[in-house]
């Protein structure tokens, strides 16, 4: 593969931005294989071995080739955009059980079949479903949950949601490797030949490969930029692309957190994602304030693992007077749980309190409008649902009322670095700072390209759908995927509880199953021994989350006959009875 890959690289010197990221980056650290210069950049090409996340050939009641392999891994795909230019995946560790994308606003084409114009064909004449998937739609978008018929747990079943699923084509936007290639890797880690083989097969060029590695590339920002704008609702120049989560975190706090007098103290969840909590622990101490009484911790009910908007909202009105900044997540990592951003923004904002969102795991999952629900400023990472590689570069939104420049002295506080600066007077290496409108002035140096290449292929993808038509088709995945697992043990109880809001209005894509006490690892390696690695939480939870991207009905379908299959294994070693723990975080 990489004597395939690096003439091109060498000869396109210009196109080395776009392929440098995807051949420098290998999953299991190796040492680079071969290295050069182009012009006066020095690079190195790193074999990748196979992504490995899927499901193949699952389920008693069907057999299936390895052609037909189910897909239910984060790492396991890459869009063929990225294929082109970047030649590689670019996944990090596993988050939940289906790796996460989401496409943008300016629809292409509709969700449903009967009213596409995409590519595939129309549903069938005769469904075993007693509902079509736009009257499932419309149950879950007003709150009810979906009457599943009788034989919704058969692959027939699954099969005619696939059907009408007018997003179904999207998948063929990505490398589906089979169960068999995964298994099989040289001995010095490189890709097995199918698989490069398969890449140098896939089909049709999708629309933007040009336009993603061509141009200046300090213009990639830009481009990354607006996309970026239609999928958390807002203008393109409240979007600023730069550094990555937890360092955005730490400049828009030290910009928007300003202790005051009594106003000082900052709301925050009580088990946060663990950067999170201590970005917001060393800015209180770098303020000189005592954590211990500035951060004001919010619990779940008991035996919970859930916040209730209305805990939230109390907790707002108790400290109306002496909280400067609430920073919560607007999808709980741990729980899944959907925060009601609208509402909890609302409401602090009529007490005064600065509003900031880490939608790490919100961004391409839910339908955000974050100017106008008045959010202050939130940040995000890009390589869970946006799907543009580990350590990839990052986004934050900066409302617009914070961005205006009056005049040179007159702008929202904040850390100053040279590219935040305006663009006309950029470089004429004066030393009095005038920041760029909107949310480009809160950069500190420019941004790497190689970085904004690899997110511009990940966002490519994004204008063949809408953000709104991939909600549509979450919705019934993820309810048709409680209500497999809720009906997976055939004799009582199954063998976990979910963590994650039944209501899906108070959810994204991903299910969070606590396991009984000791099913964790029989039941991991279960899974992985069927192609499926998910990810795992200790002492006792795994995230699944079908992506309406990539992920078919079928998908979700095979995946529970796996883990009902994995139950009923451990169920012979009498692991079952135990209970499962109480909720907690580790």
């Amino acid at each position: 593969m990489i004597r395939s890959v690096w003439p091109r690289v060498k000869r396109q010197g210009s196109m080395l931005l776009s392929h440098l990221r995807a051949e420098s980056i290998s999953r299991d650290g190796r040492d680079a294989n071969e290295c050069g210069r182009v012009g006066s950049v020095r690079f190195s090409v790193r074999t990748v071995p196979p992504p490995t996340r899927l499901i193949s050939g699952l389920g008693p009641a069907e057999q299936q080739t390895e052609a037909e392999t189910t897909l239910a891994g984060r790492d396991v795909m890459c869009p063929r955009i990225q294929q082109q230019f970047l030649k590689t995946c670019l996944f990090s560790r596993p988050l939940p059980l289906f790796y996460r994308f989401s496409l943008s606003a300016s629809s292409s084409f509709s969700f449903f079949s009967s009213s596409s114009s995409s590519p595939p064909s129309s549903a069938p004449n005769s469904l075993p479903s007693a509902m079509s998937l736009s009257a499932y739609v419309d149950k879950l978008r007003r709150g009810q949950a979906p009457d599943f018929p009788a034989d919704a747990d058969s692959a027939a079943f699954a099969k005619s949601l696939d059907q009408q699923d007018g997003l179904r084509h999207l998948r063929d936007e990505f490398l589906l490797p089979s169960k068999a290639s995964l298994r099989k890797r040289a001995l010095d880690g490189t890709m097995p030949v199918q698989i490069d083989r398969a890449e140098h097969t896939t089909g049709r060029e999708p629309n933007g490969n040009a336009s993603a590695t061509s141009g200046d590339p300090a213009d990639l920002a830009d481009a990354c930029a607006r996309p970026s704008a239609d999928i958390v609702g807002c203008s393109p120049n409240e979007i600023v692309i730069m550094n990555t989560l937890s360092v955005n975190l730490h400049l828009m706090m030290a910009s928007f957190y300003r202790p005051a007098g009594r106003r000082n103290k900052v709301i925050l969840e009580w088990k946060p994602f663990p950067s999170d909590h201590y970005i917001i622990e060393s800015q209180v101490r770098w303020h000189g304030l005592d954590p211990a009484e500035c951060m004001v911790k919010l619990e779940p009910d008991a035996g919970s693992a859930l916040i209730p908007t209305e805990k939230v909202l109390a907790a707002i009105d108790r400290h109306a007077d002496d909280a400067a900044l609430i920073l919560l997540p607007g999808i709980q990592y741990y729980s899944g749980q959907l925060f009601d951003m609208a509402t909890i923004t609302a409401r602090a904002r009529s007490h005064g309190i600065v509003v900031g969102w880490d939608l790490a795991h919100a961004v391409g999952n839910v339908e955000l409008r974050l100017h106008d629900w008045g959010v202050d400023f939130a940040c995000w990472c890009t390589y869970k649902y946006l799907n543009a590689g580990p350590g990839s570069i990052a986004g934050s939104f900066v409302h617009e009322r914070h961005g205006f420049v009056h005049q040179p002295l007159d702008y929202h506080p904040r850390l100053a670095g040279w590219y935040g600066g305006d663009k006309a007077v950029r470089f004429n290496m004066d030393t009095l700072f005038v920041p760029s409108p909107g949310a480009s002035g809160f950069q500190l140096s420019n941004p790497s390209a190689i970085d904004l290449a690899s997110l511009a292929g990940a966002l490519s993808v994004f204008s063949k759908t809408s953000m709104r038509d991939l909600r549509s088709k979450a919705l019934v995945l993820t309810a048709y995927l409680e209500h497999l697992l809720l009906h997976a043990s055939s004799d009582g109880e199954p063998p976990f509880r979910i963590l994650t809001p039944s209501d899906p209005a108070q959810r994204g894509t991903q299910l969070s199953l606590l396991l009984h006490d000791g099913l964790l690892e029989p039941v991991s390696r279960a899974l992985e021994d069927n192609g499926v690695v998910c990810d795992k939480r200790k002492p006792d939870v795994i995230r699944v989350a079908p992506v309406p991207l990539y992920c078919s009905f079928h998908d979700v379908w095979a995946f529970v006959q796996i883990l009902r299959s994995a139950f009923r294994a451990d169920d012979a070693r009498a692991t079952r009875s135990r209970p499962c723990m109480q909720y907690a975080y580790v």
